[in-house]
């Protein structure tokens, strides 16, 4: 633990650990200032408490650690989420696929969201329409994030233990779901933020397709006629979940890239 007293000296500590944006962002999480204080309040004293949690997170933030698991907040769509090492951490990539289940539902309709993590597509879908949303997910504690994240939010969505369609009952509308796709060896893995991310959400077997084909192959017997099924996917796998769409006789088989032009959303529509 470095000797440091003022802000000044925490923040020139903490430049060189992990540079100015992160310092920046750090400091006003811990301390509770503005960029301009921490550069303007340099001989401001801080409490020994609040400069050992800062040093701590500093710390973590240089391992690698993402700053939303070490600030435990996430912004998705229109909303804040809380975050922790149980749950994925959403990713901008991710709205485009709440875009297109917003082109397919409306008020009154029921939406199934499986694998909902900390809750962002169902709790996304639910700040934009006034529908029935059920989101599953195989992790007790994931559900736990995902309950308190509605409850905060203020927005009513039921919440479901089940391994993909094993408890699940009903027909819906629609069926949204961004399951784990990343490739077991993918080397991405040990070399990136991911590496802290629960391994359950993001591995989809050797081809990364073990999910998608569970979600797409049972995903007839849970819509309605005329109903819809949206699943985000790895940036080279289009073709592949195209062809499970056909397999399991969706029409209508559309896709959409990401904002970086990456193919990452197909969906299909069950034959009225």
């Amino acid at each position: 633990m470095p000797k440091l007293n003022s802000l000044g000296c925490y923040f020139d500590w903490a430049l060189t650990k992990i540079g100015r944006s992160d310092s920046e962002l750090l400091m006003q999480h811990v301390l509770g200032i503005s960029t301009t204080e921490a550069y303007s309040h340099r001989s401001r004293q801080v409490d020994r408490i609040q400069g050992e949690h800062l040093c701590k997170l500093v710390e973590e933030r240089a391992c690698g650690m993402p700053l939303d698991y070490i600030t435990g907040i996430s912004h998705f769509w229109t909303i804040e989420l809380e975050v922790n090492r149980s749950v994925l951490i959403p990713r901008p990539e991710t709205e485009i696929l709440v875009e297109e289940c917003i082109e397919h539902v409306r008020d009154g309709d029921s939406v199934l969201d499986l694998g909902t993590g900390s809750g962002a597509i169902a709790l996304a879908l639910r700040s934009e329409l006034d529908i029935h949303v059920v989101g599953t997910d195989s992790d007790e504690h994931a559900l736990a994030v995902c309950r308190r994240n509605a409850s905060k939010l203020n927005l009513n969505i039921e919440v479901l233990l089940s391994d993909w369609y094993s408890d699940v009952t009903g027909e819906f509308d629609l069926i949204a779901s961004n399951p784990p796709y990343v490739r077991d060896c993918d080397p991405r893995l040990a070399e990136s933020d991911i590496r802290f991310e629960p391994r359950t959400a993001l591995l989809g077997g050797s081809d990364g397709l073990d999910a998608l084909r569970r979600v797409i192959g049972g995903a007839m017997s849970h819509l309605k006629n005329g109903g819809h099924l949206v699943v985000e996917h790895g940036f080279d796998q289009q073709d592949a979940t195209i062809e499970l769409f056909e397999k399991a006789g969706f029409t209508k088989i559309r896709w959409r890239n990401d904002y970086a032009g990456t193919h990452r959303v197909v969906c299909g529509t069950r034959h009225e």
